[in-house]
């Protein structure tokens, strides 16, 4: 009974290890094709992180009235213009591609 108990939790560890290189795995890619897609536009200034959060920046506006416009199209952000040289700068995270999509169409549209 030992034997098996171990064993479930060794298979159980296993496939959410599994489980999560897939999420990261799927992560880089997103990353990776947003920033493709981003970078052809001039007016959006990216500052990627190591993670899924990265720090964005949209010419001519500063970034708490960017975190205002983007909460009341229901797009939840992190207004970091109170830090450091980060005056003009959003944090966000990642989502799937269509919650990308929908949020660079949103900062297109300013």
């Amino acid at each position: 009974l030992h034997l098996s108990i171990r064993r479930q939790r060794q298979m159980c560890i296993r496939d959410s290890l599994e489980s999560m290189k897939e999420v990261v795995n799927k992560t880089l890619v997103e990353k990776k094709r947003f920033l493709e897609k981003v970078s052809t536009y001039e007016q959006i200034n990216i500052i990627p992180g190591a993670a899924n959060f990265m720090l964005l920046s949209l010419n001519g506006f500063d970034g708490s009235d960017l975190c205002t416009k983007l909460l009341e199209r229901g797009i939840v952000v992190r207004d970091v213009s109170s830090y450091e040289n980060l005056g003009s700068y959003i944090r966000f995270s990642l989502g799937t591609s269509d919650q990308n999509d929908k949020f660079l169409s949103c900062l297109l549209d300013f």
